[in-house]
């Protein structure tokens, strides 16, 4: 804490605003500090009496006071600030936007065929009532595999500058929510093997024909609106 509140600062404060001084209990500050301390590994457990003890013992003694069981304490508050940012400036929902925008103008109209492989919606369902870290890592292995696929044999099928704006877009939207993710993850088997399928049963079997990158880019947009309702979401519990 002492990275957000210094000595001096420290010293208007405490937790009730008794005698004059701000009440930290009512200040906003308070539930993203709880937030950092139960997304960090070691005090993920810490309930809300031992968070409130330890922020009024800051409090008293300053930035003296070292929280004995979180030493990386800082630098989490400085990721998680950086998620609030891109976040709290919308920049989620912007970037989305932008991939829709892109991914509309790529081709011609989309495609009323669909692909063989059933979509996701399990998992989709599934990350919704996932702990909030866990829901962007989610979002962020989607990307991840959307960027494999049309990081490939596209050959002129579409304008190739615009997919080189897609993919720099959606680069720009995994490192903003990477910030987001406070430890590392497994990936998750199932979503890899949908994508696994779509990329050898569509565009390998199809010969990465026109017709097979239109159904990709039909399926990738289903999954671009799915996301932008999972990310909004996510957003508001941030």
């Amino acid at each position: 804490m002492a990275h957000i509140i210094s000595h001096d600062l420290s010293k208007t404060m405490n937790w009730k605003g008794i005698n004059g001084k701000v009440p930290f209990c009512q200040l906003q500050l308070k539930e993203r500090v709880n937030s950092v301390v139960w997304r960090n590994r070691v005090t993920s457990n810490a309930t809300d009496k031992v968070g409130k003890k330890a922020i009024c013992v800051f409090l008293k003694d300053g930035p003296l006071f070292v929280l004995p069981t979180c030493t990386k304490f800082p630098e989490d508050v400085q990721e998680d600030e950086r998620c609030f940012r891109w976040m709290d400036d919308h920049k989620f929902i912007q970037h989305s936007e932008t991939l829709m925008n892109l991914l509309n103008i790529m081709g011609g109209e989309f495609t009323t065929d669909s692909v063989d492989i059933p979509f996701p919606e399990d998992l989709y369902k599934q990350a919704e009532y996932l702990p909030t870290d866990d829901t962007v890592w989610f979002i962020l292995q989607t990307l991840d595999k959307i960027a494999e696929l049309f990081d490939g044999e596209l050959d002129s099928v579409w304008d190739e500058k615009k997919v080189e704006i897609f993919l720099n877009v959606l680069t720009s939207q995994s490192d903003g929510l990477q910030s987001c993710v406070t430890a590392q993850k497994k990936k998750n088997n199932n979503l890899q093997m949908y994508f696994k399928r779509l990329n050898n049963h569509v565009l390998k079997r199809m010969a990465y024909s026109a017709h097979a990158w239109e159904l990709v880019r039909k399926e990738v947009r289903t999954h671009l609106l799915r996301l932008v309702l999972l990310g909004s979401a996510t957003e508001n519990s941030i």
